[in-house]
């Protein structure tokens, strides 16, 4: 495959089109100017090679201040994920899933002091009792000697 020349004048107009728009669009623009064919890829790798970088605004925000503060305030009570996200759905009346919790959690560093550990006294169910063994599983138990 031939190799592409891009001159001053494509450069400066890749500049001029690049702020705001998405990589596709740039590319459609580009080519629609200057009579061309060149792939979105080319034209990023032209874009990259002359530090044109694509600046596009994000449009939505998932989550408020409110709600990120809201789940500052659950995480330092000490819940569980199950019940911060419980709290946050019925308060903002939403249905997150608790993945998106925490990982919204994760993402602003609130950590909770909530872990599954047993209790102090805590007494399993199968305590002092002897462990079960299949019939005939005595015989390859142990090798002789």
């Amino acid at each position: 495959m031939a190799k592409r020349i891009y001159f001053k004048e494509h450069i400066d107009y890749l500049r001029e089109i690049t702020p705001g728009r998405r990589s596709w669009e740039v590319t459609k623009l580009f080519n629609e100017h200057f009579g061309m064919n060149a792939s979105e890829a080319a034209i990023r790798t032209l874009r990259l090679k002359h530090g044109i970088k694509l600046t596009v605004p994000r449009t939505v925000r998932q989550y408020t201040d409110e709600q990120i503060a809201y789940l500052k305030e659950l995480s330092d009570r000490g819940l569980f994920n199950r019940e911060i996200t419980r709290l946050f759905n019925e308060r903002f009346d939403t249905s997150r899933t608790e993945n998106a919790i925490q990982q919204q959690r994760c993402k602003y560093g609130f950590k909770t002091d909530a872990r599954y550990y047993w209790q102090k006294g805590h007494k399993p169910w199968n305590k002092g009792k002897k462990g079960w063994q299949a019939p005939g599983a005595e015989r390859t138990q142990f090798k002789k000697g």
